[in-house]
């Protein structure tokens, strides 16, 4: 989950810098007001992952192989 959102992150800082205008960087209060309304959301990738999983197991356990 980090490493996705860390990718989008680089993605966007790629194609921001690759026009070659100045950035429009946010102040650090709205910077931090932003990261702390993620936190809520951590995780949740995991735990959609493990009810995959979950279902999985219940239609058929041999994918864990």
């Amino acid at each position: 989950e980090d490493l996705y959102f860390f990718e989008k992150a680089a993605q966007t800082l790629i194609l921001a810098k690759s026009t070659g205008d100045a950035l429009a960087v946010l102040d650090d209060d709205v910077a931090r007001n932003t990261a702390e309304g993620w936190l809520a959301y951590r995780g949740m990738a995991q735990r959609h992952f493990d009810y995959l999983k979950s279902t999985l197991d219940q239609e058929d356990a041999g994918w864990r192989g």
